[in-house]
């Protein structure tokens, strides 16, 4: 048998590695006893085992379900082997009972451990054999006491096994030999080589499942819980999982090729010249590899196999197929490696653990390509990390964190943004905002309000920002300043708008040649006339931004986000802590609140806008006790939407009124603004209502919604030139004509 081991250190236990390429079975311990004999005996050595990890043309593994059976048979084995051997003097006299003590020393010490519920049912067997003889001849009890001890000691000590309870059902004709048994106590993951994953495959029996998707052709997900548990587990099976032997060959011959093509920082800028690079030469590597093994390959097979492939050197692993998941918004790794399982924020279950265990290993090669992608350092004297990635068009925020201020390793967390911008329209639907809100947003960005959008972490602040930038016309300069590029710009540009990327340091940075988020501002104030987009508003580029403000530098739009609770909050962060003047916070116009809201049974989260309001002008030291706050629209929480206040409806807004006052036919007419307003929230909510009726999401997406917006703008035109005044019943009856004809 040619079999070596080994034993790695993981965290506080250790993986024992059993290298079993050169053995000529599948080295599974529930199919062979000579693998699961050795398991057992490293277990008994060494206690502190809690992984073990085979090796052969796939890597099996077994996790702390299969390590806790075999300590219960460990355990019974070191018990029986302290008083064996004084039993062996029994089979140097002249004893009557020889084949007896002989047959069962054999299979305690010998045959236990390569199949323990074997030896136990012989052993019971033999004991009523033995009982048998003694009834028959009485002269054989005194030397039959001892042998019986042993047998009770053992069958006692195996019985009380808490795994006793779950095979003793299956003990009555038990076949000596037959292992089918232990194919019900241990399932291996059993995974290809080339993945440096713990991977669990099996869902537990007990489950119940609450949910099964695909997300592509290749993979599936499924949703359990377990009994009196609160907490989803989110199980991911992806296809390099149901490979077969031959592809598996391709696939790590191949991969040892590709070691020889290590991309270099400046491949890693082109992220799609890469991948095409890749594509190429992994084509040529499995169509060589093929004839030299005589396998038949179908260009559908290369796809499958480049594609693993591409994942497992240049990208991501399995994490790019979960970021695949349109349900999954955050995706957290804590430490320490190998023994967490990956957890996730699910649209629809909330927290979810994963079937997905990351090592040491993995977490290091994700930490050097994202020091490649981004060209940030990353090490123990910047041991903060914040960037993007994109994996294929999917864009996720990434933060990662290690030593010394993570002491147990690496730590990441991806926020995934959704492949298209989010818009008004699909906001109204999943009910984050009411139409009529959003009709009044666009209004305000439209017409140049300065607006911060505040919230907690996973408020959803940066989408709605950008669904706001959706609205400005699309002959509007935008110029976008982040420190990590959240706003999809290159997805916006190709919808046509007139817009510039700013890429600042992050504040976590240490050591970067990048330009800080203040002097990020500065110059975007000398790029021309153009909306002002500020990804995040955390540091000293607000005074900038604030200053500009108030001298009159914008005459467009400029909105940002901030990590704040309430206007107030708003306030005390920019005023307190970033050190803006009192007055220059005025140069605010609109404050929008969002945040989670939590249903009754504390278990889901939704997203929802919660206030929109004015900063009114007319206080001088303290906003809150002076009236400088004014809600413009508050959540209603029985109803779940965002209603407008009586002083919104009573025409009661300053910045309305400014902005009225500039606009011929508005000004001095509050029924023409609120019109304007509500002909906005009115189409908003009719390609709601036709995507959901014709089921059409296209509908809702940001390539229909900015049509439809300019479509919007010709129709008030034509409004104006026909009748000479704006009529909502014309304007809204002529939009609806048109996007049934898009329909």
């Amino acid at each position: 048998m040619v079999i070596r081991t080994s034993v790695e250190y993981i965290g506080s236990g250790k993986v024992l590695i059993i290298d079993a390429k050169e053995y000529p079975k599948l080295a599974t311990i529930e199919d062979d006893p000579n693998i699961m004999s050795l398991c057992i005996q490293k277990i008994s050595e060494d206690p502190t085992i809690i992984e073990i990890n085979i090796e052969q043309e796939e890597l099996i593994s077994y996790y702390e379900d299969t390590i806790m059976i075999l300590k219960q048979f460990a355990d019974v084995y070191l018990k029986i082997k302290q008083i064996l051997r004084e039993y062996y003097s029994y089979l140097l006299s002249a004893n009557p009972l020889f084949h007896e003590y002989k047959n069962i020393l054999d299979v305690l010490d010998r045959e236990y451990l390569y199949d323990p519920i074997g030896a136990y049912v012989k052993v019971k067997r033999w004991y009523r054999r033995l009982n048998l003889l003694i009834s028959q001849n009485p002269n054989l009890e005194r030397s039959a006491i001892p042998l019986i001890q042993l047998i009770s000691t053992f069958v006692n000590t195996f019985e009380s096994l808490s795994l006793y309870e779950y095979i003793k059902d299956f003990i009555p004709g038990y076949k000596i030999g037959d292992r089918s048994i232990y194919k019900r106590l241990f399932v291996a993951d059993i995974k290809p080589k080339f993945i440096s994953i713990k991977y669990l495959s099996k869902i537990p029996e007990d489950a119940e499942i609450i949910e099964t998707y695909s997300i592509d052709n290749e993979t599936e997900v499924t949703i359990f819980r377990k009994p009196n548990e609160i907490i989803r587990y989110y199980y991911i099976f992806p296809e390099e999982y149901k490979l077969y032997e031959e592809e598996l060959m391709l696939i790590n011959k191949a991969r040892e090729v590709l070691i020889q093509y290590q991309p270099k920082r400046e491949d890693y800028l082109d992220p799609e010249r890469l991948k095409e690079i890749y594509e190429k030469i992994i084509d040529n590597i499995l169509i060589s590899l093929s004839k030299t093994y005589n396998v038949v390959l179908t260009q559908n097979k290369i796809k499958k196999l480049r594609s693993v492939l591409i994942r497992y050197t240049i990208g991501f692993g399995i994490l790019e197929k979960v970021a695949k998941d349109e349900n999954v918004q955050d995706i957290f790794v804590n430490p320490p490696p190998g023994t967490n399982p990956i957890s996730l924020i699910h649209a629809n279950y909330d927290l979810c653990i994963t079937n997905i265990i990351p090592t040491k290993r993995e977490l290091e090669s994700w930490a050097t390509k994202l020091r490649l992608i981004s060209g940030r350092p990353f090490d123990e004297s910047n041991p903060v990390l914040d960037t993007e990635v994109f994996i294929n068009d999917i864009r996720l925020r990434v933060a990662a964190i290690m030593e010394p201020l993570s002491p147990k390793g690496l730590s990441y967390v991806f926020r995934r943004h959704r492949t298209k911008p989010w818009t008004m329209p699909l906001f109204i639907k999943e009910k984050m905002i009411s139409s009529i809100a959003a009709g009044l947003l666009s209004f305000l960005v439209e017409n140049g309000r300065s607006i911060l959008i505040a919230g907690t972490r996973g408020a959803g602040k940066t989408s709605l920002l950008t669904s706001l930038m959706l609205e400005l016309p699309r002959n509007t300069r935008i110029i976008t300043i982040e420190d990590t590029l959240e706003i999809p710009v290159n997805y916006i540009r190709k919808l046509g708008y007139n817009i510039v990327s700013m890429k600042v340091r992050s504040p976590f940075s240490l050591q970067t040649s990048e330009l800080s988020a203040e002097d990020g501002v500065r110059v975007s104030l000398r790029l021309g006339d153009s909306a002002i987009i500020l990804g995040e508003v955390r540091s000293k580029e607000a005074k900038t931004l604030y200053e500009a403000m108030r001298v009159g530098a914008l005459a467009n739009a400029v909105m940002g986000t901030i990590h704040a609770e309430s206007p107030y909050g708003v306030f005390d962060r920019v005023v307190n802590d970033l050190g803006v003047p009192k007055t220059s916070f005025k140069a605010t116009d609109i404050i929008v609140i969002a945040n989670p809201i939590k249903d009754p049974s504390g278990l889901r989260k939704y997203r929802r806008v919660i206030r929109i309001t004015e900063v009114r002008k007319h206080w001088e030291s303290d906003p809150l006790k002076e009236g400088g706050f004014m809600d413009l629209m508050v959540y209603d929480t029985d109803k779940d939407i965002l209603r407008p206040t009586p002083s919104l409806l009573n025409g009661d807004s300053d910045i309305l009124k400014s902005i009225a006052s500039r606009i011929k036919l508005l000004a001095g007419s509050w029924e023409r603004l609120w019109d304007n307003i509500e002909i906005r929230a009115k189409t908003k909510e009719l390609l709601v209502e036709y995507s959901i009726k014709y089921n059409k999401p296209y509908l809702l997406e940001a390539d229909f919604v900015v049509k439809s917006n300019e479509i919007l703008h010709k129709i008030i035109e034509r409004c104006l030139l026909e009748y000479g005044d704006i009529s909502k019943e014309y304007i809204v009856n002529d939009f609806k004509r048109w996007l049934g004809q898009q329909i």
